[in-house]
């Protein structure tokens, strides 16, 4: 859950790039009440715009690959 600093869409592409499964506007709608509403919607459009379905597929591109799955305990071995 990303919070802090929303206002635009840009930030909300920002924080789901970084990992965040949702995003929290907050302060910002004092100044614009309809700002949640208008991000929704714009998030829509950059989805289409980018031929996604949902946003799902955002979530996380800013972090790097890693390059094996997991080991079946959880506990990587770290010489």
């Amino acid at each position: 859950m990303a919070i802090g600093g929303v206002t635009e869409l840009a930030d909300v592409l920002d924080y789901l790039a970084a990992g965040a499964i949702a995003v929290q506007v907050g302060t910002a709608i004092f100044a614009d009440p309809t700002l949640p509403v208008r991000l929704i919607d714009e998030l829509a459009e950059e989805c289409a715009r980018r031929g996604l379905s949902s946003y799902g597929p955002l979530i996380g591109t800013a972090l790097p690959r890693r390059p094996d799955a997991p080991s079946s305990k959880g506990v990587e071995y770290r010489p």
